[in-house]
């Protein structure tokens, strides 16, 4: 039997096991890498968590891949995220937190690029300072501060407190473990090496398909207001595109959040990129963020709307994904900032006017939930609600525990924000520490409670509270 397990799961993407030593290699980070594993069946659900990977190797990146007309090559926050919350690497007191961290294989540059993206990725603004300087008062910069340390358990780590570098440079073999060697033979071809075995892995820099199918569908004719539901999925969901909705006013549209493969998504849904009024923001997480950088890569130029903190927050972590000064990333946009808290003015037509508000979320980086208010030419209202990404009511309550009496107010005012009036809402239930849950929602007014940002089957008793959407299915109201 050999004592080296490879399986090809995509060109550019491989598994590689040493079942001897517990090695176990993700070869190349597309978007999605994860996806693609769980649904060739090596990350599965066990006992006391996850399996999968417990190390990444890069594919070299020699120049910048948006000058060359792909995706960025190496993706790896949910890769990474993956190992630190879903396996347990990370969590306190998981029997999987034995010390090992995830490790990062690849050029100096590469590795030292992807661990200050995935460092963002955690943590975003990393400072009250940077909160203050992205537009947060005093008073708000004090209390998301406070906020922020308790979901990264007490204190800010550097990034090498959760990743192992480990740098490939030239054709020199570098030991990996336990007597596995791994060596660059020429740019993004490589072998790996145990016990007198080895094998060679052709990493091929190339767009990726998505990991899940779609049906074409279509958006109904002369809309006044409504939303398409592009996505119920979180960033590990094989089946399904992440949670995302398409906003349509009197036929122009906007997308909520730009999730991997967001333009094919759109295609699928009978739409060209040039129908794509703007983008809203909510957070810059790539589950809800990369599909942005995918646009740029095509030469393409979105709008953006969000709160000044997201804007910082996503400028700070792309530009450190795609190695280029924040300036430049900022550039590849056309930002338009949003006023916190209150109703911004967005489009009108035929006499109906939408608007939007922007409202503070809690979660681990700086995230904002979106209501939509249209307004007809009678003054009849609908409101939609977009809830991602959001923390559950035990969440809020061991957040608000312990708790300073002068950060106190941000809780409630959070609780305000989840609960708000609406017609529609499409929230995140995804559970865990830093996710919604549908219990929450049992006392909310709203006539229709959408789930999303699940990668599991929706239970009867959410099924009682609220329900379920699929990719095309539409919500609101025509001419």
């Amino acid at each position: 039997m050999s004592s080296i397990v490879v399986r090809q799961i995509l060109a550019g993407l491989y598994w590689v096991e040493i079942p001897a030593i517990g090695l176990r290699l993700q070869c190349g980070c597309p978007p999605d890498a994860n996806k693609y594993l769980r649904a060739a069946g090596f990350i599965r659900a066990e006992a006391q968590g996850e399996t999968g990977p417990n190390a990444i190797l890069l594919a070299d990146v020699t120049t910048n891949p948006l000058m060359q007309g792909w995706f960025p090559v190496n993706v790896a926050e949910f890769s990474v995220m993956q190992m630190l919350y879903l396996q347990g690497l990370i969590i306190p007191n998981h029997p999987n937190n034995t010390g090992k961290k995830p490790v990062l294989i690849g050029t100096a540059e590469e590795v030292a690029r992807q661990m200050n993206y995935i460092y963002c990725g955690n943590y975003g603004l990393d400072s009250p300072e940077e909160l203050l300087a992205a537009g947060m008062s005093a008073r708000e910069a004090e209390a998301f501060w406070y906020v922020k340390k308790k979901f990264a358990f007490g204190t800010l780590h550097p990034i090498t407190h959760l990743i192992e570098p480990v740098f490939l440079e030239g054709a020199v073999p570098v030991a990996l473990a336990d007597g596995c060697q791994i060596e660059r033979l020429r740019p993004n071809y490589f072998r790996i090496s145990y016990a007198g075995e080895s094998v060679e892995i052709h990493l091929q820099p190339q767009i990726f398909p998505p990991s899940y199918q779609l049906p074409h569908v279509s958006i109904p004719k002369s809309v006044a207001f409504g939303i398409l539901h592009m996505g119920e999925g979180d960033g590990w969901d094989e089946n399904r595109p992440c949670m995302g909705s398409a906003l349509t006013f009197h036929d122009t549209h906007y997308l909520i959040d730009a999730g991997p493969h967001v333009l094919h998504n759109w295609q699928q849904a009978g739409k060209a990129v040039a129908d794509i009024q703007a983008v809203f923001l909510t957070h810059a997480h790539d589950d809800h963020a990369i599909g942005l950088i995918q646009a740029i890569s095509k030469g393409i130029r979105l709008p953006v709307y969000c709160g000044s903190v997201i804007k910082a927050a996503f400028v700070k972590k792309m530009s450190a994904l795609m190695g280029i000064r924040a300036e430049e990333m900022e550039g590849f946009f056309e930002f338009r900032l949003l006023d916190m808290q209150r109703w911004n003015p967005i489009a009108a037509a035929n006499g109906a006017t939408l608007e939007a508000m922007p409202c503070y979320s809690l979660h681990p980086i700086e995230t904002h939930i979106y209501y939509f208010r249209y307004t007809d030419a009678h003054g009849a209202v609908k409101i939609y609600g977009h809830l991602a990404d959001i923390l559950s009511e035990k969440g809020l309550q061991a957040m608000e525990t312990d708790a300073p009496e002068q950060v106190r107010w941000l809780f409630d005012h959070i609780r305000t924000n989840y609960y708000m009036p609406a017609d529609w809402k499409k929230i995140d239930i995804g559970g865990g520490a830093t996710h919604g849950v549908a219990e929450d929602f049992i006392q909310d007014s709203t006539p229709v409670k959408i789930w999303a940002h699940v990668h599991r089957p929706l239970s009867a008793a959410e099924l009682q509270i609220g329900c379920a959407r699929s990719f095309g299915d539409w919500d609101g109201y025509q001419v």
